[in-house]
Parts: C-alpha cells; sequence; structure tokens
C-alpha cells in the first residue's frame, strides 16, 4: 500500500508547482512584451526622425534654388516682401525655357511651411502688376499660386533680409532663413538656421 502511494504521488505537479510555473511564464512573457513593445517605439522614432530630416532636406533645396533665380531687377523696386508668417520675391523661371518671372513664397501656417508659386508670367509688366500687389499686403500674398506643403514639422519661421548696409534690404545679398521644427513636447521647437545668397536676376 504504502510502495503504490509513493508512485502515485511522484506522477504530475501538485497545484503549487503549477501556479509558479505559471507565475514564471507570466514574467517572461511581460518581460519580452516590454522589450518588444521598446523595439517598435524606436523603430518608430528613427522613422519619424528620418522623415523629418528628408523633408527639411527637400525645403532647403527648393529654397536655395528659389534665392538664386531671385530678381532684383531695378524696376521691381523692393525685391522681398516680409509678412509676419511670410517672405515674397520675384523668381526667374527657365523650366519652361522660355524666360519668365514667377511670384514665389514661403507661408508657415499651423500644419507645417508651404511652398506657394505662381504660374509663369508672358511679360514683365504683368509680373510687375503682381508684384506690387504682393508688396502691398505681404500677409496676404498673391492669390493665383500652387500652394505645397514642404515642410509639415515648420511650425514657424523667422527671415532677415541680408544687404551691405546696415538696417537695409536693398540691395538684397541674401537671406537669412529661421525654421522652428516641432518637438515632442510642446516649447521646445528645434532651430534650424540656412542662408541663401541671392541671384541677382534682371
Amino acid at each position: 500500500m504504502c510502495a503504490r502511494t509513493r508512485g502515485s504521488r511522484m506522477k504530475g505537479f501538485t497545484l503549487i508547482e503549477m501556479m509558479i510555473a505559471l507565475v514564471i511564464m507570466g514574467i517572461i512573457g511581460l518581460m519580452a512584451w516590454r522589450g518588444l513593445d521598446g523595439l517598435v517605439r524606436g523603430k518608430e522614432r528613427l522613422e519619424s526622425h528620418a522623415n523629418q530630416q528628408r523633408d527639411l532636406h527637400y525645403a532647403l533645396t527648393l529654397l536655395d534654388r528659389d534665392c538664386l533665380a531671385m530678381v532684383v531687377d531695378d524696376a521691381v523696386g523692393q525685391p522681398v516682401a516680409l509678412g509676419t508668417r511670410s517672405i515674397w520675391w520675384l523668381r526667374h523661371d527657365t523650366a519652361s525655357g522660355i524666360p519668365a518671372w514667377q511670384v514665389i513664397g514661403y507661408r508657415s501656417q499651423a500644419d507645417g511651411l508651404y511652398r506657394a508659386l505662381s504660374p509663369g508670367f508672358p511679360n514683365k509688366e504683368k509680373a510687375l502688376e503682381a508684384w506690387r500687389s504682393v508688396t502691398t499686403s505681404p500677409d496676404a500674398g498673391y492669390s493665383q499660386v500652387d500652394l505645397q506643403l514642404i515642410g509639415p514639422q515648420i511650425v514657424r519661421q523667422d527671415v532677415t533680409v541680408l544687404s551691405d548696409a546696415p538696417n537695409k534690404t536693398f540691395p538684397v545679398k541674401g537671406l537669412r532663413v529661421l525654421w522652428f521644427l516641432a518637438a515632442n513636447q510642446g516649447g521646445n521647437e528645434q532651430p534650424v538656421t540656412r542662408t541663401c545668397l541671392a541671384g541677382g536676376f534682371r
């Protein structure tokens, strides 16, 4: 009787042993889940940073090209128009193969930085007429433009016109642009400064 009872006790696990095993498995599962969650979050942060850098590089490339195509013809008068959240100038357009002028602008809005580009004007008079409306009210800008969101992470901008003369905006030598990138925490925006040279087309 005693031997049979002892043999039956050696088979299987007790309830306490099963509970301990389940607790251990639960702890291991929780640790594995936390590690996997950390990896996923880290990957998302890296992807977000990479996307932000790609958008910023694209916006800076466009800014450099547009600055180099800036028109500083004497007939233009004021070559750059500054608003509270936008900046405008006339751009020399050669994409179509026929020399033309365009109104170009960079405007920061709540959802990011926009590039505004007008169609090419067929003659100088039409371009100057449009430009005068922009310089009268830079914040209103020019209505006949295509808006392109080029920097969703750029929440605001500050622009300084560079000139040889102190406290002057003419003759324009370039622009110093300060863009603020949105951060995960409010109020901790990251500044990015860029100086672009004006091309001086006439």
